[in-house]
Parts: C-alpha cells; structure tokens; sequence
C-alpha cells in the first residue's frame, strides 16, 4: 500500500479483523476501540472521504473528522457502537431549527419571554429566535430537542384563529399591535380594512384582544372628532411678563416631553411630544401671576375659525339641559401629548419631532385633521405645583379613601368602515361638538366598611380569588330579576357607599402651549341611577372588589 499513491478497496479489506467477537463481550469495547485506531494510523482524512465515497456510503456536513470517518467504516463491516458509546451519544449537543409563524413564536414566548426561557430550563437547550426565515433555533441534546418539539408541537395544536370585524371605521394603528398583544397575551394583527386575524391559546385572553382592538379604534376616530382650541397670546400681553421681549415670536414647536409616570397605552411606543411656544421657557423662579391669563389673547379652534371665550367654546350650541338631568362643568389639568407613530421607529426612543421645524397654531390644527398625528390626553400637574396645592393639607390630618370608579362609554354612532370616506375626514368644530352617553359608577370602598358588621357572614359566602368581569352589562335599565335566594341581605350594596350617572357627555381639549400643562374642559348632562337600576353583573363584580381590595 506505500507504494501506491491512492489506497484501493481491497486495502481497506485487508485491515478487516479475522476474528470478531460479539458486541455483548465485555472485551468488546477494547476491540472496536483498536481497531478504530488501526484506520486511524492507516489512512488520512481525504483517504477515508474517497474510500467512504467509493462504497456509497452517506458523507453528513458534520463527519469530517477521523473517527467519525472510521466510525462509519467500522459500521459497514457491521461493527456496532459499543453500548457505552451509545449512551454517550446523548451528550452530544445537536443543533435544530424549528420553522414558526410569527404568532406561533409569540406565544411560546408568553409574557416578556417567560415561556421561552421555561423550555430553556426545562430542556436543557439554547433558544434563539432566528429571522428571515422565522424560526426558534435550539442547542441541546437530542433527547431533550425530541421532547421540547413535542411540546411545540401540543401548543400549536392548542391555538385557535379568527378574525374579527371591527365595529369602527378605524383599524389598529401598526405601532399598537405590539402593546395590544403583550396586554392580552394573544397575538393580533392588521388583514383588512378594520379587520383583525388574532391567534390566542384560550378565549379570554381572545376576547381582551379584541376588546383592546376596539377600544383603540375608539380612541382614534375620538381623537379625529374631539374639538380642540388653542390659546394664541398677543405680543401685548407678553410684553408686560419679564421673562419677555416686545418682539417676541408666535411660532410653536413640538418639544420632547418627560412623561411623570407611564404613558397611555393607546400611545404605543411613541415618542411624546408637547406644543411648547418657540423661545418661550420658563424660569423655576417665575411668578404663577405672570403667566397669561386665560381670560387674556384670542382663542382658535380646530377648524380655523376664532372662538371668543372658553365657555363659548364649551357650552354654545349644545340643547336645553332636559327635565330631572344636571349640567356638570368640569376641567382637568394635564397634558395633550403629540405623536406620529408613523414617523418614527418603534424599537427606539427619538427627540426628532415630527414636524421638524417651527409652525403656526393653525398649521398644527390642519396637521392633526389630515391624521398624520394625533393627540392623547394624560391627566395631571407638574410636582412643583402639585406641591403646592397640597400644602394647607399637610398641617391637618387626611384620611386615606378608597375610591373605585368604572366609567362605560357607549360608541353606537361610531361610523362604519363603508362610511369612513365620509365621516372620517370631517373637521370638528366647537359648536357641534358629538355627545357620548355616558354610565359612571363610583364606589367609596373605605366608607363602605362602616356599613359592614365586625363578622360579616357574606364574606365567605361571596369571597372569590377572581373579580367577576362586568362584561356584557348593558347601560340600558331593564326589570331586574329576583335575586339569589342563597345571596345574603346584608351583601347589598349600602346606597351612601354608591354613586351612579348617567348621560350625555361632550369633552373639549384646550392646548396651552404658554402653560406647564393642558386642560381637559367636560360638559354633562347627568342623571341619578337608582340602585335597582345598576346592572345584576355589575354589582357582583364591586362586591368581588371590595373582598379583594
């Protein structure tokens, strides 16, 4: 064979062993391990390749080295592994691809990825979700990989599919998707005009999908709808501040805004901005007096015209307050942030605005109709002022009340998506401003443990671990039903503790781009609802959260 630059078949046959033994012997292992070596030491790595190749045997990506090549030699001479050899073979760590759908990676990863790092413990595996295609590439041993795609497998078959129409015109704008998804557990996603494909592994975490899905439209054909006006102050009001000059300008710009706590999640990942006046800052030292009054400057609403005053604005051509009902004025502090979730990156924070350069109010106004933008209202006040508002309280003490509030909002005018051409561009204006019926309910939980004996016999008979959803209540009042014969008198709800209206309720934004913070401005028209009309479903559930809070 040294003479020979190539080793032939009949080379190979001449270093088989004449005398074999059984792979039971216990001798056995010694043996194969010997003769192993033996084709080791006789041929090289490319020797082996062409003798394997000349014998039709099947060369894997991975048997490239010399005892996979006389492994695979010895098992054409029918030399079996030995059986310590054979319980290793599990130790060998193996690579796999598994082939996903992108809901079907989403919920096997659950909540922030716990699932996915649980079949990472339990399996003993690296897991890596791959792009381009999409799949889970897993590391580990092949036993474990075995039983891990079994589990794949019984969670895929677990998975149910529907779309579902939406109600509004508008559909899930794309940077909600996510936030939808993480909130509900189900993944969701855009297939039409209005329409959603959601993928869930049980139905209650479809129906907060959906229901999510329909709360966001919600929001976005309000924010198209809601009438806003915006405080335009005249150079001769500015002149009398010190922290201004005669010539200062009236142009606005969109600045980052800090969010003091979470932003909405309506807003997705956006990035907040707020309308700030450009050169306008404000001095930490800066009198409240020397801030414009609301009272001074002209007002300019939404579809261009000029409005006079706030309550103009507010209350102008709304109808008669009706028989039994009370006009309720409110205004809430806060902040309009502006977003442009079309604009930006979802997967990382901007302080580009989106409108880059400064503009005018009514630039803005026709920015926001054309829905390249939108507002979201985030109630409250900067901590310097906050603190100040508390102050006379601190040298008194204050009770801590538990207060409890659920406010449902009926959308049955909402338009629909054959009529979104139509209704969804239309400008608002402040004089005809759209009405919501409105069900508020507000529970004192704190007040409502006077009511309640030292031993109150319905906490065991009521207790629950869970709150009972009050879905599917309707506003309308229907005849109630006799209740239960085993729910206990004293389980009422005490009607001092309970406070419930109803009626029709317009809002109006006002952007005060001078100020540290916006304004939400309320009109309603409410009536009492007596206990006897609070939905049966809707009790249960505040006598659940008064056992649980």
């Amino acid at each position: 064979m040294a003479l020979r630059e190539e080793p032939l078949l009949s080379d190979l046959e001449a270093l088989r062993p004449r005398i074999t033994m059984p792979p039971e012997h216990e001798s056995y292992p010694k043996f194969y391990e010997t003769t192993k070596a033996l084709l080791i030491r006789s041929f090289t790595v490319a020797q082996m390749e062409r003798l394997l190749t000349q014998l039709g045997l099947e060369l894997r990506d991975r048997d490239r080295k010399k005892n996979d090549y006389a492994e695979l030699l010895l098992r054409h001479w029918k030399f079996p592994v030995p059986v310590r050899d054979k319980e290793d073979v599990d130790v060998e760590m193996v690579e796999r691809d598994f082939p996903l759908l992108p809901s079907e990676l989403f919920l096997l990863m659950g909540t922030d990825g716990s699932d996915l790092l649980r079949l990472s413990h339990t399996y003993q595996a690296r897991l890596t979700p791959i792009p381009n295609p999409l799949r889970l590439r897993a590391y580990g041993q092949p036993s474990h990989l075995d039983a891990m795609a079994t589990e794949i497998e019984d969670r895929r078959a677990k998975m149910t599919y529907r779309n579902v129409k939406l109600e509004c015109a508008t559909g899930v704008r794309p940077d909600l998707i996510q936030t939808i998804s993480r909130i509900s557990g189900a993944f969701i996603e855009n297939v039409g005009e209005a329409e959603v494909k959601i993928t869930a592994l049980d139905d209650e975490a479809a129906e907060v999908a959906r229901r999510l899905a329909e709360r966001a439209g919600i929001e976005a054909t309000d924010a198209l709808t809601r009438p806003m006006v915006a405080q335009i102050v005249s150079d001769n009001v500015l002149s009398d501040s010190a922290y201004s000059t005669p010539s200062a300008r009236t142009d606005y710009a969109l600045y980052p805004f800090l969010v003091p706590g979470v932003l909405p999640w309506t807003m997705g990942y956006s990035n907040p901005f707020r309308v700030r006046r450009v050169g306008r800052g404000f001095h930490q030292d800066r009198a409240p007096s020397s801030f414009p009054r609301l009272a001074s400057g002209q007002w300019t609403s939404k579809d261009g015209g000029v409005v006079k005053s706030l309550r103009e604005a507010l209350v102008e051509g709304l109808p008669p307050v009706a028989l039994g009902y009370n006009r309720i004025l409110s205004a809430t502090a806060g902040y309009h942030l502006v977003s442009a979730p079309g604009s930006q990156s979802l997967a990382r924070v901007s302080l580009a605005p989106p409108i880059r350069d400064s503009f005018n109010c009514q630039t803005f106004m026709d920015w926001l109709i054309a829905g390249k933008g939108s507002t979201t209202f985030l109630p409250g006040v900067p901590p310097k002022i906050r603190a100040e508002t508390l102050k006379p309280r601190r040298l008194t003490a204050v009770e801590d009340v538990l207060l409890y509030r659920l406010q449902y909002q009926a959308h049955e005018d909402l338009p629909t998506a054959k009529s979104k051409k139509t209704s969804s561009r239309s400008r608002p204006t402040v004089n005809n401003m759209s009405r919501k019926d409105v069900f508020d309910v507000q529970v004192n939980f704190t007040l409502w443990e006077t009511f309640m004996p030292k031993s109150d016999p319905a906490a065991s008979a009521i207790s629950s671990n869970t709150f009972a959803s009050p879905i599917g209540s309707e506003f309308q009042a229907e005849e109630q039903p006799g209740r239960d014969r085993f729910t206990p008198p004293s389980s009422a709800i005490p009607p001092r503790v309970l406070t419930a209206r109803r009626g029709p309720t317009s809002n109006l934004d006002v952007l005060l781009p001078e100020r540290q913070f916006d304004l939400r401005l309320s009109v309603q028209d409410v009536i009492r609802v007596g206990a006897g009309e609070i939905p049966q479903d809707l009790e249960a559930h505040l006598r659940d959260c008064r056992q649980a809070l």
